[in-house]
């Protein structure tokens, strides 16, 4: 009966500290602040590529120019890109944030300079920023 007790407690006093030491979570914050501007995560309606995800990577594919280097060196594979979709299209704040080198990571943030406009982020039925991570493969 005490090594119950004992067990009980251990337990209560275990998930009590792991429930003080955990931050405050408030809801609806899948937001980012930047320029005093929110950069939403997570909207209700997410941003997309005019004529869906398919075209925009038939569009990489077509227009991707893989550099003299990386053919030279063989180098192929994905580089990882963030980007923040505007309320207005545009994709902006383009980084690598995984690249493979041998100039495939600038020709592929040059590719979404120019990339066209997608359908922005929506909110409480409001067009909003926001940020998202892609992989776009370099063949």
């Amino acid at each position: 009966m005490d090594k119950m007790i004992t067990v009980l407690l251990l337990v209560f006093w275990g998930t009590n500290a792991f429930l003080v030491a955990q931050p405050k979570m408030v809801p609806t914050t899948n937001s980012l602040v930047q320029n005093q501007e929110t950069v939403y995560k997570i909207t209700q309606l997410p941003p997309s590529p005019k004529g869906g995800m398919c075209a925009f990577f038939e569009y990489t594919e077509e227009n991707l120019q893989r550099p003299k280097e990386a053919i030279e060196k063989g180098i192929r594979g994905n580089v990882f890109v963030r980007f923040v979709v505007e309320k207005d299209g545009r994709l902006s704040n383009i980084e690598v944030i995984k690249g493979i080198g041998g100039g495939c990571d600038e020709a592929v943030v040059k590719l979404l300079e120019k990339a066209p406009n997608w359908k922005p982020g929506v909110q409480n039925g409001v067009p909003v920023r926001v940020q998202k991570t892609l992989s776009i493969q370099v063949r």
